[in-house]
C-alpha cells in the first residue's frame, strides 16, 4: 500500500483526510474527504514530519524525494 503523502493546514498542523493512495504509472491518485469548498489553504507533503513512513520507489527501486509544502488549489 503506497504511503507517505500527508495534508496539513496552512499553520502546518497535520490533518488526516486521505483515505486511499493509488499509483498509476507515474502518477499518484490521492482520494480525500475534502470537497472543493474545504480544500483552500491546504498543503500537500510527501514525507511530512520527523517520523514519516514513505515507501514509494521509482523503477530502479530508489526512494522518491520528500517534498512540500505545495498549496492545493
Amino acid at each position: 500500500i503506497p504511503a507517505g503523502f500527508a495534508f496539513s493546514h496552512d499553520d502546518y498542523s497535520q490533518c488526516d483526510k486521505i483515505y486511499s493512495i493509488e499509483l498509476k504509472r507515474d502518477k499518484a491518485i490521492i482520494k480525500t474527504a475534502y470537497d472543493e469548498t474545504s480544500i483552500h489553504k491546504i498543503m500537500l507533503h510527501y514525507g511530512f514530519g520527523t517520523a514519516a513512513y514513505c515507501n514509494i520507489t521509482d523503477s530502479d527501486d530508489r526512494s522518491i524525494p520528500v517534498f512540500g509544502p505545495i498549496e492545493v488549489k
